[in-house]
């Protein structure tokens, strides 16, 4: 995988401030929730682009209609497969209440104890160990969906699972990578914290360039993928 070409692409192209400044304003109003479908839908659009072999793969802003549907179903994907994680944080919840049941009883109520305290142990390897799982599958669904462009295909559990299984070491990269990234970006809002905009500069179009340029990891495996 060509990791410098994913942080320089952008630079490539000669619209890349505007560009990269429309998804910062994008991003200063996220707190709004709407917004978010945009930027996602416009990193899907950078994994398609790359996978496509398009010479400059950033993408104008110039269908915000697509992007929010393509947004949309990435997110509504994602949600269906943390499922599985919220049902064990809710079992893992109620699992410490177990204790009252026991009532009156001091016997019964230590007893419960144990079983909640060991119950909540099992849940959280569980959950542990489904996050690492939904860590390496999202970006899978992502991948997914650039080349298929249809929510329904998302939902195919096996080529979902068969695109993350197949690129696990190039996902693992794409995470180190992502984690790196941030930790450079939170270094930096320090540093220039000195000045006046330079910390809301870099929050605003850092996190964006992040974004693209991790869709253009993906879309590196999406070619291979192909």
């Amino acid at each position: 995988m060509d990791i410098g070409k994913a942080f320089t692409f952008v630079t490539e192209d000669e619209r890349w401030l505007t560009k990269i400044g429309v998804g910062a304003l994008i991003m200063l109003f996220s707190f709004l929730i709407v917004p978010i479908p945009l930027l996602i839908g416009y990193q899907v659009a950078v994994t398609r682009n790359v996978m496509k072999g398009v010479e400059r793969p950033l993408p104008e802003w110039d269908n915000l209609g697509q992007f929010f549907l393509d947004g949309l179903y990435v997110i509504i994907a994602l949600f269906v497969y943390s499922l599985p994680l919220l049902l064990l944080f809710c079992i893992g919840f109620g699992v410490t209440f177990l204790p009252v049941l026991g009532g009156g009883s001091e016997d019964a109520t230590a007893a419960l104890g144990g079983i909640a305290a060991l119950s909540w142990i099992v849940v959280t390897c569980l959950f542990i160990l489904l996050a690492l799982v939904l860590a390496f599958v999202s970006p899978a669904v992502f991948i997914q969906y650039a080349r298929t462009g249809e929510l329904g295909t998302l939902f195919r559990f096996g080529e979902v699972l068969g695109i993350a299984r197949a690129h696990l070491a190039d996902i693992l990269i794409v995470f180190l990578v992502n984690f790196a990234a941030q930790a450079v970006l939170s270094i930096a809002i320090t540093i220039l914290a000195i000045t006046i905009c330079g910390p809301f500069i870099a929050g605003l179009a850092g996190p964006v360039w992040i974004s693209v340029a991790t869709g253009h990891l993906y879309g590196q495996i999406a070619s291979k993928a192909s």
